[in-house]
């Protein structure tokens, strides 16, 4: 009897073990996701942590998350909804809000309930640094849900690990500190995305409309449904980014190519009327009643009109063409001549339309100003070569192994064009594309990156097992009473195969687990290990405003006049001009005029009101001011843009550092956006050294000490006589290695004053000479003071010493008198 009982005994628990493995599986992989969670939390708050909470205030990272506060602290003042122009930036004009409120709804929301409706400054700014770095430990759960349901589980769970960890610029928005929008942007794509494909796998098998019985029609509930949710977070994900039409063309462009092959192949096109239409309305409903006061919604609103429109045209021509039974290849032809049709109609009917359209997407190639801009370069191009420097820094090792997956790829959607994975194919591409033309957009790419990396890493973990079966195909297959204890585990896709792809018996399992666990070594040394170090750098880079930067807003917001004559007038809800006029300032506004990376720090901290910002309002006129070559030009400036004081830090002039043959500093940027070339101002030349090799030698022109910025920052605006560091070079020209014209030193004579090295110069007949100074913080020309510019203010550190003996803080602030 004991025995009948044990037999029984054990015949159920094999037979429970198959669902048992499974629930002991799907915990382990929870398991897995909560540590990678839990380790790329860690990774974006600890390294930066006591560098953002320091000094009694939130030095938040960057600079666009000082405008995301300042929009936060006026939304928490009054329940008027979020701001959509403000008079504190932008001076003399105020500036339109172009950013969403959808990422300042979400902290002035959680600021709102922790602190139980009465949320103080601190509270917020708490939250606000923490927001970033949340959104970005939990985009693992999306990532691994998209690589489970487009591949595999094994896919999932490299794809989470990976994306806890890429280094670059998701790593670098999804920091503690930066409350930058970016990091709910690509947690929201991402899990728009998601939807798609889960609205896609919970379609029925066979979705032809004609086809199906009243049992069918109701599973199409479920993937409408989910269809309505993946809307809502279509509809959040474009109140986030007001740039996100570029996403909605990525969606457009997969529903045509979809429907296209569908038609190509046979198969239904119904089911994407099914689950378009509803994913994109939503959208737009959530859309369009913010597109009124935030204008640039309006491409939005476009892009998402015209896909439901296109959908619905496709639908239409696929079911025609379907049932007059025409060539299959009759429906591209229609689909160019529908998308020709379209263009010529935006043509006629707003052609206006059409060009801001065409514009936008040209954007995404940065012109001459944008290369400036290190986040608007092109990903694979520094100062005009070709290089992968970028990209392995960004991605590392990664990189490559998508371009492989993604060729992979589009021959898998060649031979069966399943719609998850073309949709997976063409956000990849778009995402690259994106990268390609500005490599801000890597945070975007990064998810691809893992998906990618994530679906080779467990390719070759299947290929492992694939090779161990086949090295004992010879040996005489032992039946394996454990194979049932194994099935339903989260492995079963790595079911052994041989090379022809014919099923075989598994090998031992001693072999296989040996196999696989070689190749997750292989794995986690070469594709995840190196990412440790860079992401550790990254993670810990700091930025934002500096000590003496914040001690001068501090001194700023406390010593000059309030612009609006009440404090208070920070917190209210101000109405966008009508007519797109200029804002009514008062008579006792003025602008603060600095260099545009500070704008968002004045406006919050100091709260005066910047005449340039981040967004590059106002650097061209800002460059003007620093470049100009005299007091009077420089004054008409001012005057023109009601500037009161100027804000100038040591990260504007040129400083020639011991051991560093180029200089550094960002005037040759400054002279970019004053329509000016960097050789106006200061030049490198190459002396011949006696073992024959050149070496750089950086001179510079009486122009860059007669420039604003350097009489002002440098010299503090006196006059200055020089003293032995004027300099004339003789030289000639030569082509160099990379076939640009080259200056080569002849002669380098040093004069005890300015007009002695002027009067050699007029009374030779040499075009070739110029005088020059080597030191760019000793003039070669005499200065004149600037009499309508007294320093008021210099902040704690000193970073030079003058020749003549004065010291350079690192932030100065003057003020302008215009009598």
């Amino acid at each position: 009897m004991y025995a009948h009982y044990r037999m029984v005994g054990t015949r159920e628990r094999m037979s429970q073990s198959p669902s048992r493995i499974k629930s002991t599986a799907r915990v382990l992989v929870v398991l897995a996701v909560l540590t990678m969670i839990a380790a790329s939390l860690s990774l974006r708050v600890l390294p930066i942590h006591d560098h953002v909470l320091a000094d009694g205030f939130v030095r938040f990272l960057g600079n666009d998350a000082w405008c995301h506060m300042r929009l936060v602290d006026n939304l928490l003042a009054h329940r008027e909804g979020r701001i959509y122009f403000d008079p504190y930036v932008g001076f003399p004009k105020g500036q339109d809000v172009l950013v969403g409120p959808f990422f300042d709804w979400i902290i002035a929301a959680c600021a709102w309930f922790i602190s139980l409706g009465s949320p103080s400054e601190r509270a917020a700014d708490l939250v606000g640094a923490f927001t970033p770095a949340a959104l970005g430990a939990l985009l693992p759960i999306p990532v691994y849900l998209l690589g489970r349901h487009l591949f595999n589980p094994a896919t999932g769970l490299f794809a989470a690990a990976l994306i806890a960890v890429l280094p670059g610029q998701l790593l670098l928005r999804s920091r503690f500190g930066f409350a930058d929008h970016h990091a709910a942007e690509t947690f929201l794509s991402t899990l728009a995305v998601l939807m798609l494909v889960v609205c896609l796998r919970a379609l029925p098998a066979s979705p032809r409309m004609g086809d199906m019985q009243g049992s069918a029609y109701a599973r199409l509930i479920h993937p409408f449904s989910q269809a309505i949710l993946g809307g809502i977070v279509l509809g959040c994900y474009l109140l986030t980014w007001v740039g996100g039409a570029l996403f909605v063309l990525c969606i457009f462009i997969w529903f045509v190519i979809q429907f296209t092959l569908d038609h190509l192949y046979g198969r239904p096109t119904a089911y994407l009327c099914l689950i378009g239409i509803p994913f994109l309305l939503v959208a737009l409903l959530m859309v369009r009643p913010i597109a009124e006061p935030l204008w640039p919604l309006r491409y939005q609103v476009i892009a998402l009109l015209g896909s439901v429109f296109v959908i619905i045209a496709l639908g239409v021509l696929s079911a025609f063409f379907a049932a007059r039974r025409t060539h299959r290849f009759y429906f591209p032809l229609a689909v160019i001549g529908l998308g020709v049709g379209i263009l010529l109609g935006f043509r006629l009917l707003d052609p206006e339309l059409l060009s801001s359209i065409l514009s936008k997407l040209g954007g995404l190639k940065a012109d001459t100003k944008g290369l400036s801009v290190f986040e608007t370069r092109p990903l694979l191009i520094i100062d005009g070569r070709f290089t992968l420097a970028v990209a392995w820094e960004q991605f590392n090792i990664s990189f490559f192994t998508t371009l492989t997956a993604l060729v992979v790829l589009l021959l898998g959607v060649v031979r069966n064009p399943r719609p998850d994975r073309t949709l997976c194919l063409v956000w990849s591409t778009c995402a690259l594309l994106a990268t390609l033309g500005q490599n801000r957009f890597a945070y975007y790419f990064a998810v691809n990156v893992a998906l990618l990396s994530g679906f080779c890493c467990a390719r070759f973990l299947e290929l492992a097992g694939s090779l161990a079966a086949w090295s004992a195909r010879r040996k005489p297959a032992k039946p394996d009473l454990s194979a049932s204890r194994h099935r339903g585990s989260i492995t079963d896709h790595l079911r052994p195969r041989d090379p022809l792809g014919v099923a075989h018996a598994p090998p031992p399992r001693g072999r296989l687990l040996a196999a696989q666990g070689a190749a997750l070594a292989i794995i986690i040394i070469a594709v995840l290990s190196p990412n440790l170090t860079p992401a550790l750098t990254v993670a810990g880079r700091a930025d934002g405003p500096s000590d003496d930067w914040h001690a001068t807003l501090t001194w700023l917001r406390e010593n000059s006049p309030e612009p609006f004559g009440d404090p208070d007038y920070y917190y209210r809800y101000y109405s966008k001009p009508p007519n797109n006029a200029v804002y009514d300032y008062p008579d006792t506004a003025y602008g603060v005029l600095s260099w545009w990376d500070y704008g968002y720090w004045i406006a919050r901290t100091a709260r005066r009101i910047p005449v340039a910002l981040p967004t590059q309002t106002g650097a061209g006129e800002v460059a003007r001011f620093l470049t100009a070559q005299g007091e009077q030009s420089a004054v008409g400036i001012l005057d023109e843009l009601g500037a009161k004081y100027v804000v100038l830090d040591h990260l504007l002039p040129i400083w020639q550092l011991p051991g560093r043959p180029d200089p550094v500093g960002r005037f040759g940027f400054v002279a970019t956006w004053a329509n000016c070339e960097s050789q106006q101002f200061y030049e490198t030349y190459y002396r011949r050294e006696i073992d024959g090799r050149l070496s750089p030698v950086s001179l510079y022109y009486p122009e860059y000490f007669r420039s604003m910025c350097v009489r002002l920052y440098t010299f503090g605006g006196r006059s200055i006589t020089p003293r032995n560091s004027t300099y004339v070079v003789a030289y000639d020209t030569a082509t160099g290695r990379d076939g640009q014209s080259v200056k080569l030193i002849r002669a380098l004579r040093r004069y005890p004053s300015y007009p002695a090295a002027r009067l050699f110069v007029e009374t030779q007949d040499d075009p070739k000479l110029r005088i020059v100074a080597t030191n760019p913080t000793a003039s070669c020309v005499p200065l004149e003071s600037l009499g309508r510019f007294a320093l008021v203010y210099q902040s704690p550190t000193t970073v030079a010493t003058a020749p003549d003996g004065s010291t350079v803080s690192q932030v100065r602030v003057f003020q302008y008198s215009p009598d």
